[in-house]
């Protein structure tokens, strides 16, 4: 029991299992889309399974430098608490509709992304390892990030 207590007081850990956590609910979010067979829901359900398992997949598995700055350069938004709050609360609103089972999934999600806003400005822990922008070139580095001279 006093090893569990330890791996909770982890912020790092914690915020592994919150994203694996998101990652599962949008894969099952996804099979639920599937499963209606209108076009609208197909395409969401791609974008549950693509960003699902790209969650799961950088919780689990350190790609290596190059598809890191290859992400970072397309997806900056999930290296940033701001990034992945906001890209939770729109997956999360992508997902309402389809019954209650779907409706509370999405809602998790939503509520989810939103702690993760907040975490943006409150500055009470910081960026876990899987939201650590990787080392880059400036080129490749997003206008919105870039600094100005002057």
């Amino acid at each position: 029991m006093e090893a569990v207590q330890d791996l909770i007081r982890q912020p790092a850990f914690v915020f592994r299992v919150a994203n694996m956590t998101i990652g599962a609910l949008l894969l099952a979010e996804a099979v639920v889309h599937f499963i209606n067979h209108s076009f609208s829901d197909i395409v969401i359900g791609i974008y549950g399974v693509v960003f699902g398992a790209t969650l799961i997949g950088l919780e689990v598995y350190t790609p290596p430098q190059t598809y890191l700055i290859l992400m970072y350069q397309y997806a900056s938004f999930m290296f940033s608490f701001i990034g992945r709050g906001v890209f939770y609360i729109f997956m999360g609103t992508l997902m309402l509709n389809h019954g209650t089972w779907v409706w509370v999934l999405g809602s998790v999600i939503g509520v989810v992304g939103l702690a993760f806003c907040g975490l943006e400005f409150v500055k009470v822990v910081e960026l876990p390892p899987s939201m650590i922008a990787p080392e880059h070139d400036v080129e490749s580095q997003p206008v919105w990030n870039a600094q100005q001279d002057g």
